[in-house]
C-alpha cells in the first residue's frame, strides 16, 4: 500500500476558499479547468540525445492532476546551433515525436492540458555544448556566456522561421494542445525583440514592428501550414534590466503587435542571462513582484495574459485574478517544491503547502533537476508513491531541527510511531534557527512553519525541553533511533589575537558586540551573510577570505551567491580576498594580502570567525549499544546544505 504526502482526500471538494483560481479559463479554443499554469522550466531530465525520458514523464505526470495547463520545458527547434544547454529537450526532427507523444498521453490521462515551448538559444549558448558558433540578430556576445555569435543573414532568419513552424507541426503530431514561443530571457527570439541585441538594418531590425516581425512570421507560418486554430502563447520579457534593452513601454507595444498577429495569450516575465537575478529570482525578491508588468500589458491587449514571478501563496494568486491584474497564474518553482499546491489550495490545506523559498538549487545547466525542499524531484519513479510500512516501528528522533523534523515527517507518513525529542523549548532550534536571520532570508521561515505544522498535523509525539543523554537513552522504548543533533560552530584558539572573538553563530544569535568595527573571517556563505548582517546593524565591516575572489559564497547556489555579493557591496562591506589575519592588538588587525604582497592595518573591535561547524553526534555510540537500527543524519553525520540534509532525511524516513 502507498500513502499520499497530502493529509486529506484531495478529490473531496470543500467550499472553495480561492474561487478565482479554480474558474474555467480559455486560451484560444483551448479550455482549461482552472487558471493555474505550470510554466516551462528546464529539468535536464531528457536523454543525452534530447529525447523525452521516463524520468521526465514521471516528473510532469506528478504535477498534472490538478493543474490547468503544463507548458513543457524549452525544446530546441534547430540543433545543434540552437541548443541552450548540453542535454536540452529537442523537437527538431521527426524522430522526437514518439517520445513527446508518450509524454502528452500520460499528462492527458491526469486531466491537464499540455503545451510545448519552442526555443532557439541564439547567442546565449556555449560553443562547447554544440561545437558550432552561436548565431544572433547581431554579432554581440552575451556577457555571461561570452561566446562570440555571428550575425544571421536575412535568408537564415527566414530559415529559422521555418524551423519553428516545422517544430510546431511536430508538436501537433505529438498531440500537444498548444505551443509557446520562447521570446524571453535573452534567447534568439528575444534578441530580435531587443534593441540591446538587435542592431540590424534589414526588415528584421530597427522599429518595434520590424523587431517583432520574426515572431509574426512564425505565427503566420503556423496558421497557414500547421493549424489555423492551434493556441499559440508567446512568452517575452517586459523588462530586460539592461541599458538599451526592452522596457515596459516597449513591451506594451510588443504585446499589441503580437495580439494583432494572432497570438492567443501573452506570458509575461523579465530578464536575460546578463540579469539572471531578474529571471531566476533570488531569495530576497518579494512575492508577485512581476505582476505590475503583466497588469500594464493586459490593459492594452484583448488576449489573455499570464503572470509569473515568486507567486507562492494561494491568497496572493487569488487576489491577482480577483483584481483583474492577469488572467492566469503561472506557478513555476512553487510546483517543483510542492506538486500538490493546486490540490491543497482547492481543498483548504494551505498550511500543508510546502512553499518554495527561492534557494535556486533547481537552477543548473548541467545536472538533473533537484529541489532542496522536495527530495523526490527528479526521482519520482524511484521514490513515489511513498510506501506504507509493512511493520509499524517505534522510531525515536533526537533533534527537532531540519533533519529531525523531515525524517519524523516521512516516517510518520509511512505509519510509524514517532517520538521527537528536542532539548530547547521550541522546534526548529539549533543551526537551522540561524538560517533565516540574515537580511533577505525570511522565506526560510515558510519551511520552518511547514515542518512544525506537519509535526502536529501528522501526530508526531513532540517532546520539548527534553534533552536526551547517554543515561536517559536506556529509558526509551525504540525500534530505530535517529541522531539529528546538528552541529556547532568551530571557534579555534586564534594565536596573536587579543580582543573580542566570537563565532558567526554568536552574531546571528544576537550576541552583543563591542563598539562599531568588525572583521569577519571566512568567505563562504555564512561569512558573507554575517558580514551583511553586521553592516545592516551599523557596523563598519571588513570581510576577510583566505580564498580568491572567485570562491566567495561559492557554497551558495549561483543566483543567490551572486545576489549575496551584490548585497554586501551595496552595504559597503569591505572585502579582502587571498588575505589572512596576522594579529589583533589594541583593537587593530594586521592583515597580509598575498596577491599584492602587502600588510595592512584595519580597525577591529570584534573578530567574528565563520570557519565552519563540526557535527554533534555523541549519542550515536551509546544508542548503538541499545538498538540495532541507529542512524546519524544531517549535520550530525556530515555538515551539508538544505538539499543534502532533506534528501538524506527523506530517504532514511522512506527506508525505516
Amino acid at each position: 500500500m502507498y500513502v499520499s504526502e497530502t493529509n486529506a482526500v484531495l478529490d473531496e471538494r470543500r467550499d472553495l476558499e480561492f474561487p478565482f483560481l479554480f474558474k474555467v479559463g480559455k486560451i484560444g479554443r483551448m479550455a482549461l479547468r482552472n487558471r493555474l499554469i505550470m510554466p516551462a522550466m528546464e529539468t535536464n531530465l531528457s536523454t543525452v540525445n534530447g529525447e523525452v525520458s521516463e524520468d521526465m514523464i514521471a516528473y510532469y505526470v506528478r504535477r498534472a492532476s490538478d493543474i490547468g495547463l503544463i507548458i513543457v520545458e524549452y525544446s530546441c527547434v534547430d540543433a545543434p546551433v540552437g541548443l541552450g544547454s548540453p542535454n536540452q529537450l529537442r523537437i527538431d526532427h521527426d524522430r522526437y515525436i514518439s517520445g513527446h507523444y508518450t509524454l502528452v498521453e500520460a499528462v492527458h490521462a491526469e486531466g491537464a492540458k499540455i503545451a510545448l515551448q519552442l526555443h532557439h538559444a541564439g547567442r546565449q549558448t556555449l560553443s562547447k555544448w554544440n561545437d558550432v558558433q552561436p548565431v544572433a540578430p547581431s554579432p554581440i556576445p552575451c556577457k555571461m556566456m561570452k561566446s562570440q555569435p555571428r550575425e544571421l543573414s536575412t535568408n537564415e532568419v527566414r530559415g529559422i522561421v521555418e524551423a519553428f513552424v516545422r517544430a510546431a507541426r511536430r508538436a501537433v503530431s505529438a498531440g500537444y494542445d498548444a505551443i509557446e514561443l520562447h521570446a524571453a530571457h535573452g534567447y534568439l527570439l528575444a534578441e530580435f525583440l531587443s534593441p540591446y541585441t538587435n542592431k540590424r538594418t534589414d526588415e528584421y531590425g530597427g522599429s518595434i514592428e520590424n523587431r517583432v516581425r520574426i515572431i509574426r512570421e512564425i505565427i503566420s507560418g503556423i496558421r497557414t501550414k500547421v493549424s489555423a486554430t492551434l493556441p499559440i502563447i508567446v512568452r517575452y520579457s517586459a523588462d530586460e534590466f539592461v541599458s538599451e534593452g526592452v522596457q515596459l513601454e516597449d513591451a506594451i507595444l510588443i504585446g499589441e503587435s503580437l495580439d494583432k498577429a494572432g497570438a492567443d495569450a501573452l506570458h509575461i516575465t523579465t530578464g536575460i542571462h546578463e540579469t539572471l537575478d531578474r529571471n531566476c529570482d533570488p531569495m530576497d525578491r518579494p512575492q508577485a513582484w512581476r505582476v505590475p508588468y503583466a497588469e500594464s500589458i493586459k490593459q492594452r491587449v484583448k488576449i489573455p495574459v499570464i503572470t509569473v514571478g515568486v507567486i507562492r501563496e494561494p491568497e496572493v494568486a487569488n487576489s491577482i485574478l480577483e483584481n483583474d491584474r492577469a488572467d492566469f497564474i503561472a506557478l513555476g518553482r512553487a510546483l517543483i517544491a510542492d506538486p500538490d499546491w493546486p490540490a491543497k489550495a482547492r481543498t483548504g490545506q494551505v498550511k500543508n503547502i510546502r512553499k518554495c523559498i527561492s534557494c535556486n538549487v533547481c537552477v543548473d545547466f548541467y545536472t538533473p533537476l533537484r529541489c532542496a525542499l522536495n527530495a523526490v524531484v527528479g526521482h519520482e519513479r524511484k521514490y513515489e508513491p511513498l510506501p506504507l510500512a509493512r511493520e509499524t516501528k517505534r522510531v525515536v528522533v533526537v533533534g527537532g531541527s531540519l533533519a529531525g523534523m523531515e525524517v519524523a515527517r516521512v516516517a510518520r507518513l509511512r505509519g510509524h510511531t514517532v517520538d521527537l525529542y528536542e532539548a530547547e523549548d521550541h522546534l526548529a532550534a539549533g543551526q537551522f534557527s540561524l538560517s533565516w536571520v540574515a537580511p533577505g532570508k525570511d522565506k526560510i521561515l515558510w519551511l520552518r512553519d511547514f515542518l512544525i505544522h506537519q509535526m502536529h498535523e501528522l501526530g508526531v509525539n513532540v517532546h520539548l525541553s527534553s534533552p536526551v543523554t547517554a543515561d536517559s537513552l536506556q529509558q526509551l522504548s525504540m525500534d530505530a533511533f535517529v541522531v539529528a543533533t546538528g552541529a556547532k560552530a568551530v571557534l579555534p584558539d586564534l594565536k596573536n589575537v587579543n580582543g573580542n572573538v566570537v563565532s558567526a553563530h554568536d552574531v546571528l544569535s544576537g550576541h552583543p558586540l563591542q563598539r562599531n568595527t568588525a572583521i569577519v573571517l571566512g568567505g563562504r556563505a555564512t561569512g558573507c551573510e554575517t558580514a551583511l548582517t553586521l553592516a545592516k546593524q551599523g557596523f563598519n565591516v571588513t570581510l576577510l577570505s583566505r580564498s580568491p575572489a572567485r570562491d566567495l559564497a561559492s557554497d551558495e547556489s549561483y543566483v543567490n551567491g551572486r545576489n549575496l555579493l551584490r548585497l554586501i557591496r551595496e552595504a559597503n562591506v569591505r572585502v579582502l580576498t587571498s588575505a589572512d589575519l596576522i594579529e589583533v592588538k589594541n583593537n587593530e588587525a594586521k592583515v597580509s594580502l598575498s596577491e599584492v604582497d602587502a600588510v595592512e592595518s584595519i580597525p577591529a573591535d570584534n573578530v567574528v570567525v565563520a570557519w565552519g561547524v563540526r557535527p554533534v553526534n555523541n549519542l550515536y555510540e551509546a544508542a548503538a549499544k541499545l538498538c540495532d537500527k541507529v542512524f546519524a543524519i544531517g549535520d550530525a553525520r556530515e555538515v551539508g546544505n538544505f538539499q543534502k540534509t532533506i534528501y538524506e532525511a527523506y530517504v532514511l524516513g522512506m527506508r525505516l
